[in-house]
């Protein structure tokens, strides 16, 4: 015989859940997507199950304090609300927490891949738009002393009003490239640092120990580096890592990076040049690279920093961000030759 116990939150939740109509449902996984019918967003109910009692007050804590640290960040996306319940049976308890927040379906992969087939490359304006959105929310995670690690093109979100948000990877649930790669081999077009390829190739499998002999934040600096190489040229860079995807072939990377360097201004190029540093004691960290956005009245920026999903007429003329420092990368020239693009 059991007994379950219900709050004032979880009636709420239900309430705003009931409705909303299921996208899809992946119950093994404890995740729902939902889409409400009158505003079209898109949302994501997740259950945390929660075995013990300290667990879940830490649990408790954590949503709490990553709901109002996410409630005010553009672009991030926002805890909409969360509700705890518990079951006793017989002698134990089980307690669950439900968070539901927002959670676009397409992603910055889904609207690459469409470009890929249509021919359509990004203009400046646009990749300044991805690229800015991306630093300022990671640069928002790195204040509050949060990594995402998980930076890779399925993991950034693209609202339907056009804007570029991330997630915060505890709240969706989302495993780390690090995790994917050490335990799945490589899968999914996922882009470490050389850092970490030093790592998984020394047998590393220990995630605290690894995080105290790098900086996961440069870390993750050089794989939206990498997101950004593979937007801007419509093509999976899978092929700048070994088979096995844990060691970087650096003249490919060099080559993948001139061919970008011909189709987008200089300016762009230095901040993702600097982003591809293979010395992660020189590559620069998400607050750093935050200055080099440029501040824009709030006109300007409700007007730039959303992605344009239609098809873009001649290319605009590219948001020049305030810049410091050189790139390493920037030492390769070379001439404006088109490249075959390969299949994504």
């Amino acid at each position: 015989m059991g007994n379950t116990q219900s709050s004032p939150a979880e009636l709420k939740l239900h309430q705003l859940v009931d409705k909303m109509q299921v996208i899809s449902d992946e119950p093994t996984h404890h995740l729902m997507y939902l889409e409400d019918p009158m505003t079209k967003k898109e949302y994501l109910l997740r259950d945390i199950v929660v075995p013990n009692k300290e667990d879940f007050l830490a649990t408790i804590n954590r949503i709490e304090q990553k709901k109002l640290l996410l409630e005010n960040a553009q672009h991030l996306l926002p805890v909409v609300e969360h509700s705890s319940s518990s079951s006793n049976h017989f002698c134990s308890s089980v307690s669950k927490i439900s968070v539901l927040c927002e959670y676009p379906q397409r992603t910055l992969d889904d609207e690459t891949c469409e470009r890929h087939l249509q021919k359509r490359r990004y203009n400046e304006k646009e990749l300044w738009t991805i690229l800015a959105s991306c630093i300022l929310g990671m640069a928002h995670l790195q204040r509050n002393r949060i990594s995402h690690e998980a930076v890779r093109s399925s993991q950034i979100f693209v609202e339907n009003t056009g804007l570029i948000k991330i997630a915060d990877p505890y709240i969706s649930g989302t495993v780390s490239n690090w995790e994917v790669m050490a335990n799945r081999g490589k899968i999914g077009h996922i882009y470490l640092s050389p850092e970490l390829c030093a790592q998984l190739n020394n047998g590393s499998t220990d995630m605290n120990r690894l995080l105290s002999n790098i900086d996961i934040f440069k870390s993750d600096v050089f794989s939206l580096g990498m997101v950004m190489l593979e937007t801007g040229l419509l093509e999976y860079q899978d092929d700048c890592y070994a088979s096995n995807g844990n060691w970087l072939e650096w003249e490919k990377l060099t080559r993948n990076f001139q061919r970008f360097t011909c189709l987008y201004s200089e300016e762009l190029c230095k901040v993702i040049g600097i982003m591809l540093d293979r010395d992660p004691s020189t590559r620069e960290s998400w607050m750093q690279l935050e200055g080099y956005v440029r501040v824009m009245e709030p006109e300007e920026k409700n007007q730039s920093q959303k992605l344009k999903t239609a098809p873009a007429e001649n290319p605009t003329p590219h948001v020049t961000p305030n810049l410091v420092g050189n790139s390493s990368m920037l030492q390769y020239t070379f001439g404006s030759q088109e490249f075959p693009r390969p299949q994504r």
